[in-house]
């Protein structure tokens, strides 16, 4: 229940208040002077975070690329028939 809170915690923080965060962990691990159970703690609170800021940076990526391609990228255009101007077929030729 502990994790399920953290995550929704790490959710409602913006990209540098868990960059921040995810600094503090690695360098308090830098140090090196931590029992093993607590650096093992920090070591999986750092993952979480580096997922977290993973998927932030992920859909911030597709949102530019969304924007770059423009609004009417996301449509595919309709397969052009005869009428078109499109493949006519094997009776089109005879």
């Amino acid at each position: 229940m502990a994790e399920k809170t953290k995550r929704k915690a790490s959710d409602e923080m913006s990209f540098e208040q868990l960059y921040a965060a995810l600094e503090g962990k690695a360098r308090a691990l830098e140090q090196g002077n931590l029992p093993l159970e607590e650096s093992l703690t920090l070591y999986e609170e750092g993952a979480a975070l580096a997922a977290r800021l993973r998927e932030i940076l992920e859909a911030a990526e597709l949102r530019i690329r969304t924007v770059q391609r423009g609004p009417d990228v996301d449509e595919e255009p309709p397969d052009a028939g005869p009428e078109d101007g499109g493949d006519f077929g094997e009776d089109a030729y005879e």
